[in-house]
């Protein structure tokens, strides 16, 4: 029998289908399935409306669909017999109520073609919460333990505080197992967990699990038991061995919490609340512990200074998206660093999460007409700028242990790429760490070593020998790399340069390029692929190839109130085999039709000059 609720579901349906087709429709064929799906997401934490029986649902789909939003990260939080929230990880019975709440939510999104990913903590609880349906379960099986032996309690997200578990816990695995599962089994195509990476109390916990983990680890690969550290010291082997262990830690919790619900749902993902710029996340990538990075805008100055860099270096990893979000609403405000995060996110791998407004529209929309431009392309940038994770962390940065938030104004690699896009070089990261480097280092023509004073031979020696036996170039940043590459290269006259005064800034605006610098990465003999004629001091660009056009992003940052000249102009070096037969300039975030120019130099460069344009231009180099 069908019921009011269904037939009311079914009328949501379709009211929501038909708005959606009539407000954004640009073709009206169905996309075909593509192997990497476009991924348009929304952090939507607000809640839905009410329902009939006089609840509240947990998201708005609606306005969702409206902006061909295609996956959605939610929030809610289940209740106690009292009907009180509760904070922190709550029991399976609990959790199954949410879940049980959510179906309705849940059906009505996956019929719109919105993914759900749900919403998790990861280390805080209530004791006495979880004594109401676990009463085996003690606070000595589950929290982490300070210097003192004393159980880590913490108010800094619950006034009332929690305790803070430890994720070695196998009592607090199993635990977050089941309702990672009890999440899956709903229907949610995946779930973030939040909190871990900025309690530090877990990262050096004293707990039993931990204590003998350590002591084993330690054992096998430095010939001797040690104590759990106060703090990383990245000076010695001790310390950097225990930092890596640390990370190895928290990658087997989230291959191990997560593994129940692939087994029920093998695309099941399992996200962590983090920052792309932050200290950890990177090594958390390359063991395998995240599916689709997540990034907040934390210690950014989005909008102004470039973020391109935390899309580039995800990518370097083998990500196909970041999902990236703001910490709070004045991030996006005024709306043209909104535009500008919006712009750097989709010219890369990214997606930053939809705000309601009508710049948010404009832009999702249009990149949902333009799939082929956002899925399933590739770099084409000859200029890689080598990065190491060992190299950029254990390099002299700084680390407020306190949290652990990565100070990532002060990484050697950023300050390197900020200091490339400035000078309007096109440039990818290109991780060493990752699988098949020596494979992927064939795309370049030019690889940058930034000035990192930590090296590992065993990490750098076979591609810098690689690359320049191919006849590769290399530029070298800061004396340190200068001493480091010297003593396992040759000097080559032409192919090693050495920029001994280059040193990074705490910001992009203060961050002076000095005259070699310029006058060697600025010349043909170095970057001869695009150059950006004017707006150098606010613009960027990416290159990217589909099938078969070739994709030029231009974003210009900054308030649009301080910009006088709008237009862009620039060369690019047409690749061998590609016949330009067209070129097309679009802007989600302008009405009239934008002019370009554009004619094929003696010397093989194609020349483009555009008319204004607010913030981001997309520039399609048709194939004949």
């Amino acid at each position: 029998m069908i019921t009011k609720i269904t037939i009311k579901k079914l009328l949501v349906v379709i009211i929501c289908l038909c708005l959606s087709q009539f407000l954004f429709s640009c073709d009206s064929r169905e996309m075909e399935e593509k192997e990497e799906k476009l991924m348009l997401n929304w952090v939507q934490w607000s809640g839905g409306s009410l329902r009939e029986d006089g609840s509240r649902s947990y998201w708005d789909p609606v306005t969702a669909s409206y902006a061909k939003v295609n996956i959605m990260q939610v929030i809610y939080w289940p209740k106690d017999e009292k009907g009180m929230q509760i904070n922190g990880v709550p029991t399976a019975s609990q959790y199954q109520q949410v879940m049980d709440h959510a179906k309705y939510d849940i059906e009505i999104s996956n019929d719109l073609g919105i993914d759900i990913i749900g919403y998790s903590d990861t280390v805080q609880f209530n004791i006495d919460n979880l004594k109401t349906e676990y009463t085996d379960i003690h606070l000595e099986d589950l929290c982490a333990l300070n210097y003192r032996l004393e159980p880590v309690f913490t108010t800094a997200w619950d006034p009332k505080g929690l305790y803070v578990a430890c994720i070695n816990s196998p009592k607090w695995r199993e635990l977050l197992k089941e309702n990672v599962y009890l999440t899956a089994k709903a229907g949610f195509a995946g779930l973030q967990y939040d909190f871990h990476p900025y309690a530090a109390a877990s990262y050096f916990c004293n707990c039993k699990h931990c204590q003998e983990g350590w002591k084993t680890h330690s054992k096998e690969v430095l010939g001797e038991e040690l104590a759990i550290p106060r703090f990383f010291d990245f000076k010695t082997e001790a310390g950097r061995e225990y930092y890596k262990w640390k990370i190895q830690c928290f990658a087997d919790f989230m291959i191990e919490t997560g593994s129940k619900a692939k087994e029920f749902n093998p695309d099941f993902q399992l996200l962590m609340n983090h920052n792309m710029n932050s200290y950890d996340l990177v090594l958390e990538i390359l063991l395998g512990a995240v599916d689709t990075p997540t990034s907040e805008y934390h210690g950014v100055h989005n909008g102004v200074e470039s973020s391109l860099y935390m899309y580039q270096l995800a990518e370097a990893f083998g990500k196909k998206e970041v999902f990236t979000v703001y910490n709070s609403a004045d991030q996006g405000k005024p709306i043209s660093r909104y535009k500008v995060n919006l712009a750097e996110s989709f010219a890369v791998c990214g997606s930053m999460s939809f705000m309601d407004s009508t710049e948010g529209v404009a832009a999702f929309s249009f990149v949902n007409a333009h799939e082929k431009v956002y899925s399933g392309t590739h770099s084409m940038a000859e200029v890689g700028l080598m990065y190491s994770w060992e190299s950029s962390l254990f390099s002299d940065i700084e680390i407020n242990y306190n949290t652990l938030y990565y100070d990532h104004v002060s990484d050697i690699s950023r300050q390197a790429s900020t200091a490339l896009v400035k000078a309007g070089i096109c440039h990818d990261y290109l991780a060493l760490e990752y699988e098949g480097v020596l494979d992927r280092m064939k795309q370049y023509k030019v690889l940058i070593i930034p000035e990192y004073d930590y090296f590992n031979l065993e990490t750098w020696e076979e591609p810098l020998k690689k690359f320049t036996e191919s006849g590769g170039k290399l530029i070298v940043l800061g004396d340190n790399a200068k001493n480091f590459v010297r003593s396992i290269l040759d000097d080559q006259e032409g192919k090693i340069f050495y920029i001994s005064d280059f040193t990074g800034s705490s910001n992009q605006s203060n961050l002076i390029l000095s005259d070699d610098f310029i006058n060697l990465i600025t010349t043909e003999k170095i970057n001869k692929q695009l150059v950006l004629l004017n707006n150098l001091e606010y613009a960027a660009a990416t290159i990217r190839q589909g099938d078969p056009d070739i994709y030029i992003h231009i974003i210009h940052r900054g308030d649009d109130s301080e910009k006088i000249d709008k237009t862009q102009m620039l060369k690019f070096k047409i690749p061998e085999r590609f016949d330009v037969g067209d070129v097309s300039v679009e802007c989600p975030f302008e009405n009239t039709e934008i002019k370009v120019e554009w004619d094929i130099t003696e010397d093989g460069y194609l020349k483009i000059t555009t008319d204004s344009f607010d913030t981001y231009l997309l520039i399609t180099v048709i194939s004949k």
